[in-house]
Order: C-alpha cells, then structure tokens, then sequence
C-alpha cells in the first residue's frame, strides 16, 4: 500500500519526475555510445548502427514525451492565457484532420490486406491438413 500512496497527488509528480531524469540519463547514454562507436565498415554494420540510431530516436520522443502535463491535472495561470489563442494556424487543422483520415484509411486498407492474406493461408494449411489426414488414412503399398 505504501508505493500505491507515494504515486498520488504529489508522490506521482516527484516519481514521474525522477524517472524522466533517469530514463533521460540513459537515453544521453546510449547516443553518447552510437556517436563514440567507431565508422561502420561494413553493409552490415551500417545497418546496425541506423536500426540503433531508430531505437535511440523513439527513446527519445518517449522520453519527451514525458514531460508533457499529463490529463486531467489543473492548468496553471499562464496555461489558461495562452489557451485564448487559436492553437492551430488557419487552414492547419483540416489540413491535420485530413491527413489523419488518409492515414486511418491506408491503416485499414493494410489491416484489411493482412487478415484476408492470414485467413488464406489458414484455408491453405487446412487443405494440406486435411489432404494430409486422407493420406496416413489409406493402406499403405508397403505394409501388405
């Protein structure tokens, strides 16, 4: 129960607060060590090192992510005055709208894609299955 009451109210401030610093240390961490590594001298290596550097990245925008204030907690005074302006430029916000509705639609379209290619290949290993089955059924030459 202790560690359930540290993370309320303030506890949860101070704890979000320390593992931000921390996870923020390690982060530093490992970019130090993908900047230190010596240059790739191969295909392989170079490739290594860009999915590292795509790990360290998402690291980073998780990490940033962070600091945002999280929901459901009280704006502070100069929150509020700036909430008067329009947060978008004009124009941006059915621009952001239909950008999220290609991109929904393109995600379904794949999703769509992917679960008819899965359901083909279960139809498929059911057949071989099934001829599989029909194939230990019969009298074998062999055995007579």
């Amino acid at each position: 129960m202790a560690g359930k009451a540290d993370r309320t109210g303030n506890g949860d401030a101070e704890w979000a607060a320390r593992s931000y610093a921390t996870l923020k240390a390690l982060v530093d961490e490992a970019l130090e060590v993908l900047v230190n590594e010596p240059k790739p001298t191969n295909q392989a290596e170079v490739e290594k090192r860009v999915r590292c550097a795509g790990v360290i990245a998402r690291a980073v925008k998780a990490v940033s992510a962070l600091t945002i204030q999280p929901r459901g907690t009280a704006a502070t005074e100069d929150e509020m005055s700036d909430s008067d302006s329009e947060p978008f430029e004009p124009g941006e916000r059915e621009r952001l709208l239909a950008e999220l509705e290609r991109n929904t639609q393109h995600l379904e379209r794949v999703l769509e894609r992917k679960q008819a290619e899965a359901a083909e290949r279960r139809a498929a290993r059911d057949a071989a299955d099934r001829e599989d089955d029909a194939v230990a059924a019969r009298p074998s030459a062999l055995s007579g």
